[in-house]
């Protein structure tokens, strides 16, 4: 039985409800936001009764072929995508497709026959409840940057495509939120205050400048049929667009680009071979320059020596003698290869090549624990945390002042002090930056060593820059 604003209130005080809990319940998280909760479950009962037929053509538009059944397997996953997808429905899919009209548009306009303060028997919406609506119907999602995070209480997030900022009060996420992460939101100001509307979606990081360029692209196809049109009116009639780069790292996740010290990709590679004498070639390896004979281990370890004695040697591979078989394990095929032409000149006479085996990270690893039974917990470390705050210190200082003068790859080759003099090697250098701060905050959050980098900001001249 609902319970109107005048009748006694069901906690048994003798006071009217609008004098008892109801003015609770409104403090306890804002009038506004309160009556924003109740107009969501109205709008969606007001779509089931009338625009239910459409229901298909929402779940193709949000989902397109992702099936969620497939992929979420986690209930707090199942839960955001359900809300995210509650949101879509109510906020921005358009039921009325000859006026270009959502739900929340439909209901203003079945609603607001009289626009009285109060309901009345026509149903009419409370003065207080059309500008609750009309915020909601004018918000839209947008992608954020984390610029501060107010434990306990909210954070500031910078619009990266409208370039805004705004204080959130969001207490509950500032638990989980760290400082650069990006996100997808809504915002709309109840209570004075900007609230996050829906779940969201977060977004690793490295994934930030593949959403924006995908976004600008959109963007720049949707200009050619709506040339004046601004960003939030593409945002807010493409709010889809951030369900399916949440739902792409589920579907398509990027594979780990792991490789060794020559910049080949890690692939662990074995080559076989049949022994025709034994001695023979135990002999003929000992005399290859680059083969060192591991007496305690029994092997032979290939070993790629540098003429600088500063620069220590890299092993390139392990080869191993057993019931008259030669087995070479490198990790890469490049190795592999390499390897092979050196038996091939040395020891053609005496080895019959009989297969090779290549196995990539994830099947090692799913060997590995097959073997041992599932992955195996690591040990807690017995150094003092103290301790390994101090060798990571020295350790990142130390890499950090020769990284200034390193050339890097994504900074086009150049030295982070060679980048910062132009606009946009500076950007980029910046987003590196961020990078790094993410990961140690991240870190410092789960309670592990963790690494201050601004005074490298601050050598770059970089202290107050946080330019998307």
């Amino acid at each position: 039985m609902k319970v109107g604003r005048n009748d006694p209130c069901p906690c048994g005080s003798g006071k009217k409800y609008k004098k008892c809990c109801l003015s609770k319940t409104y403090t306890s998280i804002g009038r506004e936001l309160t009556m924003q909760n109740k107009l969501i479950k109205d709008l969606i009962e007001f779509y089931h009764k009338n625009y239910m037929e459409t229901i298909e053509d929402a779940k193709s538009l949000f989902w397109g072929d992702f099936k969620p059944e497939d992929y979420l397997k986690e209930d707090y996953e199942i839960e955001r995508a359900n809300i995210n997808f509650i949101e879509y429905l109510v906020y921005d899919f358009i039921v009325d497709y000859k006026n270009e009209k959502t739900v929340i548009d439909k209901y203003l306009e079945t609603g607001n026959n009289a626009g009285s303060r109060h309901r009345n028997l026509n149903n009419s919406l409370t003065f207080e409840e059309i500008g609750i609506l009309t915020k909601m119907k004018d918000s839209f999602i947008s992608l954020f940057e984390v610029q501060e995070v107010f434990k306990g209480e909210g954070f500031l997030l910078k619009d990266i495509l409208t370039n805004k900022e705004y204080n959130v009060k969001e207490k509950s996420a500032t638990e989980s939120v760290i400082k650069w992460d990006i996100l997808a939101t809504r915002l709309i100001y109840l209570d004075e205050k900007y609230i996050m509307s829906g779940a969201g979606y977060f977004y690793p990081l490295i994934k930030k400048e593949e959403i924006l360029n995908e976004i600008k692209l959109d963007y720049k196809d949707y200009k050619t049929i709506y040339p004046n049109a601004p960003i939030t009116e593409y945002l807010k009639k493409n709010s889809e667009i951030f369900n399916s780069f949440w739902y792409s790292l589920y579907s398509n996740p990027a594979p780990v680009d792991l490789r060794n010290t020559d910049g080949e990709p890690i692939l662990f590679s074995k080559a076989v071979f049949d022994i025709k004498n034994k001695d023979a070639v135990i002999n003929r390896l000992k005399s290859i320059k680059d083969f060192k004979y591991d007496e305690e281990n029994d092997v032979f370890v290939w070993v790629d020596e540098t003429p600088d004695r500063k620069v220590p040697s890299t092993n390139k591979g392990t080869l191993q003698i057993k019931n008259d078989k030669l087995t070479i394990e490198c990790n890469s095929k490049e190795r592999l290869s390499a390897a092979k032409i050196i038996l091939d000149e040395n020891l053609s006479d005496s080895i019959v090549h009989i297969a090779d085996v290549f196995q990539d990270v994830k099947q090692a690893m799913n060997e590995f624990n097959e073997k041992n039974d599932g992955p195996k917990k690591q040990p807690e470390s017995e150094i003092p945390i103290e301790i390994q705050q101090e060798i990571m210190n020295k350790f990142l200082t130390e890499h950090y002042e020769k990284w200034l003068n390193e050339k890097i790859p994504v900074l086009n080759g150049k030295t982070p002090l060679e980048a910062i003099k132009t606009k946009k090697g500076r950007r980029q250098v910046v987003e590196l930056l961020k990078f790094y701060e993410n990961i140690e905050e991240k870190n410092k959050e789960k309670g592990m060593p963790h690494y201050d980098i601004s005074w490298l900001r601050k050598r770059l001249g970089l202290e107050d820059d946080t330019s998307s």
